[in-house]
């Protein structure tokens, strides 16, 4: 799936068998030698916490290698506000 939108770079998004976002591919402009950059952005793992599925493991890398890595250890999502604007 492709998303776009003006006067911002597109997006590829992969999904698994169970509809969850696997991994994104985006080009970047690079701020300091000005060139397109591709990164792979793969999201794996899962954990749950009231009923909200969320992803473990980040990891980003570009044409040259390794970016970015982001574990997340814990997921704690809070009761809804009641908030009476919502109703």
């Amino acid at each position: 799936l492709r998303v776009t939108q003006p006067e911002r770079p597109d997006v590829d998004l992969f999904f698994d068998g169970d509809a969850r976002l696997r991994r994104l591919l985006v080009e970047t402009l690079d701020p300091v030698t000005n060139t397109r950059r591709r990164q792979n952005v793969k999201l794996d793992g899962e954990m749950t916490s009231r009923g909200i599925r969320w992803f473990r493991n980040l990891t980003i890398t570009r044409e040259d290698g390794p970016y970015f890595e982001l574990t997340i250890l814990t997921l704690d999502v809070l009761p809804g506000l009641a908030d009476p604007r919502l109703r």
